[in-house]
C-alpha cells in the first residue's frame, strides 16, 4: 500500500488545527473528539484526520438531520384540538397518568403479544 493508494481511499491528511479552524472549535476540542472524526493518533499527542472520513460523517450528520425534519410524529409537535379523533396509544400517551408506584397494572401489561415477542424463554 503507497501514499497514493491510502490518498484515494481516505482523501487529504487534515492536521487537528486544520480540522478546528473548519469546524470553528479549538485545536484541543477536536483532538478531545477525535474518535468521532476518524482521527488518528500517529505518534502520543500526534492526530490526523482523513478528508473522506470527516466528509462522510458531516454528510451523515447532515441525513440524519433531515430525515428527522421529513418523519412527522404522531401530534408533530402540536396537541390535538378537543373533539378531534386520535388513536388508542395517542390517547394513553396524552393522558399524563403512569400506573408507576400506584401498584395496578399498565395498559401494556393488558396488551395481548400477536407475535410472540414478549413471551419470557
Amino acid at each position: 500500500m503507497n501514499h497514493a493508494t491510502l490518498e484515494q481511499d481516505y482523501g487529504r491528511v487534515i492536521k487537528p488545527e486544520e480540522l478546528a479552524t473548519f469546524l470553528g472549535v479549538d485545536r484541543r476540542t477536536v483532538i478531545k473528539y477525535s474518535n468521532r472524526w476518524g482521527g488518528i493518533e500517529v505518534s502520543p499527542g500526534k492526530y490526523r484526520f482523513f478528508e473522506k472520513l470527516i466528509r462522510r460523517k458531516i454528510d451523515a450528520q447532515f441525513n440524519n438531520e433531515k430525515r428527522k425534519e421529513k418523519v412527522a410524529g404522531h401530534s408533530n409537535g402540536q396537541w390535538p384540538k378537543k373533539g378531534q379523533i386520535v388513536s388508542r396509544q395517542l390517547k394513553g400517551s396524552l393522558s399524563g397518568s403512569s400506573s408507576m408506584g400506584k401498584g395496578g397494572k399498565s395498559e401494556v401489561n393488558n396488551r395481548t403479544d400477536r407475535h410472540g415477542l414478549l413471551d419470557t424463554v
